[in-house]
């Protein structure tokens, strides 16, 4: 092993006052008496002679006192090493068996993400560890059954599906552009029977080929397929081709050819067959697709299982709203979402689902269609009458004066609404950015409507407090954004209710 620096430093020290003694004791002449006077020269060549022997002495000193920092630092180093050797053993001495067992959980929880994880995919990454981690990694491939590609590759999605077996359910989530959308609609096709997810993004791809796509898949013959997830262009807000269908050619027998499909999720995307496919689904969320009011009459209907709806952005088109002569039961509905739809989507979804299960209301108000003129105002607020708030949570966001109108709304209702209410949270934010908080001015009428709100649930608290709560203690959790003024103490002392009563305002 060859010296390291410092030693070697001493080592030329050591060697050059040898050299300079040497030389030194070479021009002493012997010859003369030893009380002989020395000549001048040789006196000077002494002196410094003995100067650079001391200096020498120094720097032997400081490079000795380095040699044993440089060896503390060895110990420390050689002493963390082994540290890191012992806690490694703990995986690298588990068998194979054991460590399969350990990338499975480790890809079981991964969560595909097309949009915002492109790149990210469990069992490459395992596979990239070592050898030994990529042997095993390989050769298990259950491993390769999630399929996580950030932009369509032809190569890498043919590689993962052979790692993958040919038995294995197959999950696929991916982007994919105008140049490969036909491509990876023959390769899909090839393992129809295996897909059990498919989340794609292909806000990049025109209509009409995202349609040829569907069109030729038929998403019938996908026997195991549980979850969908397809996000289109935005450019084509509205106006996706209506003949675009789920399930491929019209088919007698595509009711029976997906049984197992429970989560369907569509962004900017339309499809001619929507009513055939939510017979089975427990989840549906929809935005920007446009879908007349009839077709969601008959989505309601066959949804029996649904457990989640969200909508939106959603705009009804058609000329004119059907009569919905009486509330569509949905038994097992525990979600409802409506974002940014508009004033007569909102209308439409509120007299016609009933949902005696209900536990969340989300409303997330726009910014465009404002209720502008008392008859637009007061259809709205019929449609809040219609609509049972009688849910543990409501949350309010967007625009201001819609939220007020919604609280104002909510506070002619009796008290027979507000039995299972515990948590209201209101968020109002501008048009650009939630995150934005408005002016405190712009607010004002709102926070009168929150009060006056939290006010009449106090009086029905005090007319009937049996009625709330476990054992007639209500309590009402208000969330509110940092710029909304509300002092729930202030609002409570005006009232002396006959049992405990808390109210908590987070900001």
């Amino acid at each position: 092993m060859a010296p390291d620096p410092l030693s070697l430093r001493l080592l030329q020290a050591v060697e050059a006052l040898s050299l300079r003694v040497e030389n030194h004791l070479a021009e002493v002449d012997l010859s003369h008496p030893l009380l002989a006077p020395i000549p001048e020269e040789k006196a000077k060549r002494a002196v410094n002679l003995e100067t650079e022997l001391l200096g020498a002495i120094d720097d032997s000193e400081i490079i000795a006192s380095a040699l044993n920092q440089l060896q503390n630092v060895r110990d420390l180093v050689f002493e963390r090493r082994q540290r890191v050797q012992r806690a490694r053993a703990g995986i690298t001495a588990l068998p194979p068996e054991v460590l399969q067992m350990v990338f499975l959980a480790l890809v079981d929880d991964h969560i595909l993400d097309p949009v915002n994880r492109p790149f990210c995919h469990s069992a490459h990454v395992l596979s990239h560890v070592c050898s030994e981690w990529r042997q095993i990694a390989i050769e298990q491939s259950a491993l390769w059954r999630k399929i996580d590609l950030g932009l369509f590759n032809e190569n890498q999605f043919a590689l993962k599906i052979e790692r993958a077996g040919p038995i294995q359910p197959l999950t696929l989530a991916l982007r994919v552009d105008d140049v490969h959308v036909l491509d990876l609609a023959d390769m899909i096709q090839d393992y129809a029977e295996r897909w059990e997810a498919i989340d794609i993004f292909a806000s990049s791809c025109s209509r009409s080929d995202l349609s040829q796509v569907f069109n030729g898949l038929g998403l019938s013959k996908f026997s195991s397929l549980r979850h969908f997830s397809v996000v289109g262009s935005g450019r084509s807000h509205g106006t996706i081709s209506r003949e675009m269908r789920f399930l491929g050619p019209r088919n007698p027998e595509k009711h029976s050819r997906h049984p197992h499909l429970s989560y369907l999720s569509t962004s900017h995307v339309r499809f001619a067959d929507f009513q055939d496919i939510v017979d089975t689904l427990t989840t549906l969320r929809t935005k920007a697709a446009g879908y007349p009011a009839r077709t969601w009459l008959t989505v309601l209907t066959r949804a029996e299982i649904l457990r989640c709806l969200s909508i939106t952005d959603e705009n009804l088109s058609g000329t004119s709203d059907p009569v919905v002569t009486a509330p569509i039961t949905l038994p097992h509905l525990e979600t409802l979402t409506l974002s940014e739809c508009s004033p007569r989507s909102m209308r439409f979804m509120f007299r016609a689902i009933h949902a005696p299960e209900l536990l969340t209301v989300s409303i997330d108000f726009p910014f465009t269609g404002r209720l502008e003129g008392k008859r637009a105002r007061a259809d709205f607020e019929e449609s809040l009458d219609h609509f049972s708030f009688n849910v543990p949570n409501v949350d309010l966001s967007g625009e201001p004066s819609q939220i007020t109108a919604c609280l104002q709304s909510m506070t002619r209702i009796g008290q027979s609404q507000f039995d299972r209410l515990s948590f209201l949270r209101v968020y109002p934010h501008s048009a650009g950015n939630p995150s934005d908080l408005l002016p405190y001015f712009n607010n004002r009428q709102l926070e009168a409507a929150l009060e006056k709100f939290v006010e009449k649930f106090f009086e029905l608290t005090e007319q009937q407090p049996d009625s709330f709560g476990d054992e007639g203690v209500p309590v009402l959790i208000i969330h509110v954004n940092d710029n909304l003024r509300l002092d729930p103490n202030r609002i409570a002392s005006k009232f002396v209710v006959n049992r405990p009563l808390s109210l908590v305002s987070l900001g």
